[in-house]
């Protein structure tokens, strides 16, 4: 069972982030050679079998799935993160406002002398500010997002699982990632079915990195796909001595047309498609993103959560 958990992660994790961004350079170099394939496949050019293409092809996909893994899930968190600021029309000024508002009410409650009614007021205050502190701070907070979590304890979960954490010092649980790879290391050692979620959790993530970044790459080969095929319509339309020329570089017969016009156009269509889908995709993948890595936090904190009430022994 483990096997197949294992085969399936590198299927879905690997080989298909790494055939996808193979499938786009393969589009790319049609959109070189395409218009081309007068002279191509009447020559021994491109004269493969088909099952030499296909092994060829999955190696270059766990090749290319594994260099994409390495990709910087950082990078497009943070992407993502300021493309919901964006979306939803906040600002880091307005929330550094909010944070400082949070912090005097606060230290009000705290330190001075109130009547009953103006605590009240303070109360009601925080609260409505604490709302509207809820919905941004998530996304203006870095990985592994400290502060949302522990307003997520205080809001959502048990007294015990929040005194649990509480007991872990400060500097360990809200200012480091370290405390979070001590998480998921306990986790690990201890009980292999939640580190199979987590590593799904992590696979996930990385898997929608990867796709990212071979999507923007391909955006790059598209474009430059049409830039290409748009030269190839006015060379080869409207310059008969260049496209002469060209031909006889590699042919000897003067009266075979090089390049296939009709197909450059159609190229440049389909490219235009794929372009427009690329970008949908993208902003998906940027609108989603910092909640799917928001849930690979959760699942590692509520599995140490669980893991260390099953080994009392290794709770601080």
């Amino acid at each position: 069972m483990q096997n197949l958990r294992l085969i399936i992660r590198m299927i879905f994790g690997i080989i298909i982030p790494g055939g996808f961004f193979c499938l786009i350079i393969c589009w790319g170099l049609f959109g070189i050679l395409g218009p081309f394939h007068n002279y191509l496949f009447k020559t021994n050019f491109l004269n493969f079998s088909s099952w030499f293409l296909i092994i060829i092809l999955i190696i270059l996909s766990y090749m290319t799935g594994n260099i994409i893994r390495l990709s910087q899930t950082d990078k497009v968190d943070n992407k993502s993160a300021k493309y919901n600021q964006k979306r939803n029309r906040y600002t880091s000024s307005c929330f550094k406002v909010l944070t400082e508002l949070i912090i005097k009410y606060e230290g009000e409650l705290i330190n001075k002398q109130q009547s009953e009614d103006q605590k009240r007021n303070k109360i009601k205050k925080l609260n409505n500010l604490y709302k509207k502190y809820d919905k941004r701070v998530w996304i203006f907070e870095k990985f592994p997002y400290p502060k949302w979590q522990t307003r997520k304890r205080i809001l959502y979960h048990s007294e015990t699982y929040r005194k649990f954490f509480e007991k872990y010092p400060k500097g360990m649980t809200v200012t480091t990632k370290e405390f979070f790879n001590f998480c998921k290391t306990t986790i690990s050692g201890l009980n292999p079915d939640l580190r199979e979620e987590i590593s799904y959790a992590e696979s996930l993530t990385r898997f929608f990195a990867g796709v990212y970044f071979a999507i923007r790459i391909g955006m790059w080969i598209v474009l430059g796909t049409i830039t290409l095929q748009m030269i190839y319509c006015i060379l080869f339309k409207f310059s008969t001595q260049l496209s002469n020329f060209v031909v006889n570089l590699f042919t000897s017969n003067n009266s075979t047309m090089l390049c296939d016009l009709k197909l450059s156009i159609i190229i440049i269509i389909i490219s235009i498609i794929i372009f427009v889908i690329f970008c949908c995709i993208n902003k998906e993948i940027l609108n989603r993103f910092r909640g799917i890595r928001l849930k690979e936090v959760d699942t590692v904190y509520d599995a140490f959560f669980i893991v260390c009430k099953k080994h009392p022994e290794i709770e601080l």
